[in-house]
């Protein structure tokens, strides 16, 4: 009825834009040569792209479109949460995002100018990576896995057992106007 009225005095609903397009595979593979070519440049092994963690990261770029709004949580769901569901038993992890950057090159500059991205960039102990890209909101998830088999040590869940990387603060999250 709110609708019809509205419509009387000229006001129109403005429809909801459609969804993006899904990112270029080109993309993530912009991306995982970037990372990897500043690790080598730096010291540090090559990461190796891991579907799970590419799930996570692309659902939570997804999450992020949709809300508008960029946050390392998902409600009370912080990335380990995240990561878990999608099935890598991590024993540590990491996330970057960014929100506002049209081309990989420009994100991963914004990630390397930012201390607390670029320490999880360079982290030698992350070996497998994720990336998400909905929109121009965008996800890399880092991970190492857990792997202790059958016998756990006392204490340690299957879910994790180091702790991780804390996100680097809301206000220094690189990212241009959208």
């Amino acid at each position: 009825m709110l609708d019809k009225i509205l419509e009387f005095f000229g006001f129109r609903p403005t429809p909801p834009p459609p969804p993006p397009p899904p990112p270029d595979e080109d993309f993530k593979l912009r991306l995982i040569r970037l990372h990897n070519e500043y690790r080598a440049d730096h010291g540090e092994s090559a990461l190796a792209l891991d579907f799970k963690l590419d799930t996570a990261a692309q659902k939570h770029s997804q999450w992020m479109y949709d809300n508008g709004r960029m946050s390392h949580n998902e409600g009370s769901r912080d990335p380990g949460d995240r990561i878990t569901e999608e099935g890598y038993k991590w024993s540590t992890y990491g996330e970057n995002i960014a929100a506002g950057y049209d081309t990989p090159e420009d994100v991963f500059d914004g990630w390397v100018h930012s201390p607390g991205h670029r320490a999880n960039i360079l982290r030698g102990g992350f070996k497998d990576v994720g990336f998400g890209i909905v929109g121009k909101y965008w996800t890399v998830d880092f991970g190492a896995k857990a792997n202790f088999g059958d016998h756990m040590p006392e204490g340690i869940t299957k879910e994790g057992w180091s702790e991780p990387v804390p996100p680097p603060p809301e206000p220094f999250i690189p990212y241009p106007p959208l």
